[in-house]
């Protein structure tokens, strides 16, 4: 008969039991030292002593106090993203915020301001930017010479800072500005006032006063052409009383005359 073979029992390793002292003070280390960092964060040191603004090139202190309630926070524990968002919503008129520390008693508010493309007609002025988002100017004194809007039946009574534009003759308006800008003719004609009759119809105003009436059909071909025709006027605008480009010739009516296609 085969015979089963004798199991033969593996001796047992045993950890040595030197290691544990060495375990229990790794442990006890690393929690003094864990305590010694939080004690150290929550010294009076790191406490907000400091806030300075940049805006673009430009640092200036908290003159206006407008960050005073970040003074005294702990530079630590300071949610940095939570308080920019707050700013931002606080105040419109900045496109970006952002906090940096600056250890270890310092915060620098960092702000961008929102470009105006527009100003609409409310009391206090509010401009709109290529975001279509309202806001009211930080400083008025910049945003001279931004095309004012008019002929917006009251609308703009609900207008807000803050607020995103919904209205459809206002965000053509916008468009117009926009695309008008990127032309290298038009951009020497500077635009003075924009007109809304209604969604797809508006109205430029440029120095002389020249009007031109554009329709949303085609537009980016229609500023072409607009383009093309005040070149070649030349110091003949101010004889122009309006063009009107929503046909498929251009309407030009000069003053004291019919208007002739």
């Amino acid at each position: 008969m085969r015979k089963n073979k004798p199991v033969v029992s593996r001796p047992r390793h045993r950890r040595p039991s030197g290691m544990l002292p060495f375990a229990v003070l790794f442990l006890v280390s690393f929690s003094l030292s864990v305590y010694a960092v939080q004690s150290l964060k929550n010294l009076p040191f790191f406490k907000v002593k400091n806030v300075i603004i940049r805006e673009g090139l430009a640092i200036r202190d908290d003159r206006d106090a407008d960050f005073q309630y970040l003074i005294g926070k702990n530079i630590f524990t300071l949610d940095l993203k939570k308080h920019a968002q707050f700013i931002q919503s606080m105040y419109p008129s900045y496109r970006t915020a952002r906090l940096v520390r600056f250890f270890p008693n310092q915060l620098c508010v960092d702000l961008m301001k929102r470009k105006a493309v527009a100003c609409i007609n409310t009391q206090p002025p509010l401009y709109i930017d290529d975001r279509m988002i309202f806001f009211e100017s930080v400083d008025p004194a910049a945003e001279k010479g931004v095309p004012a809007v008019y002929g917006l039946d009251g609308a703009n009574k609900r207008f807000r800072s803050g607020a995103r534009c919904s209205h459809q003759g206002l965000l053509f308006a916008v468009r117009v500005l926009q695309a008008a800008k990127k032309g290298k003719v038009l951009r020497g004609y500077p635009i003075e006032r924009v007109d809304i009759h209604d969604p797809q119809y508006v109205s430029l105003f440029f120095p002389g006063p020249l009007e031109v009436r554009i329709g949303q059909d085609k537009l980016e071909d229609t500023l072409q052409i607009l383009g093309s025709l005040l070149s070649q006027v030349g110091n003949g605008v101010a004889n122009i009383e309006y063009i009107d480009l929503r046909f498929k010739d251009p309407v030009i009516r000069f003053k004291g005359k019919e208007a002739e296609r």
